[in-house]
């Protein structure tokens, strides 16, 4: 039964000191889920290239921009951000609160969550998440299932 906690961050920092904290706790990466943010269109905002490492692209042979292009195309994601591409509906966010984390996301902010079926590791996640001052945090518990 996997029950999960789940919040608004503003700064890919503060992301990254709770995804660490998480870790620190005893939750895998596999429990642990950021949902970086989007444009309107839903895609990745890309951060500004350094014009000095534009330049000395130019100057490089082909193989060697190739592999300079595709370093500064990865870069513009936020790296090391476990389980970037489940969904909401995965992580049991209500359909009512998926619409208002959605626009959260646009507008530049995080949605981290832990998933466990481990309470004790839910509520030290909850009270990690105050701690560090998200926003809009909610916790799901799945029921248990009856079995004929």
């Amino acid at each position: 039964m996997k029950n999960t906690v789940y919040g608004i961050a503003k700064t890919e920092d503060q992301v990254r000191k709770i995804v660490d904290q998480l870790r620190n706790m005893g939750l895998s990466t596999q429990e642990i889920s950021v949902q970086v943010p989007r444009s309107a269109s839903g895609q990745l905002p890309s951060r500004p290239s350094n014009p000095n490492e534009r330049q000395s692209q130019h100057q490089q042979n082909p193989q060697h921009q190739q592999q300079s292009q595709h370093q500064q195309q990865s870069s513009k994601t936020p790296q090391n951000f476990p389980n970037t591409n489940i969904s909401m509906k995965s992580l049991n966010i209500p359909d009512m609160e998926i619409k208002k984390f959605e626009e959260s996301l646009k507008a530049g902010q995080y949605l981290i969550a832990a998933q466990t079926d481990n309470n004790e590791k839910l509520d030290r996640a909850q009270d990690l998440f105050k701690r560090e001052g998200l926003k809009d945090i909610s916790t799901t518990r799945e029921k248990a299932k009856m079995q004929k």
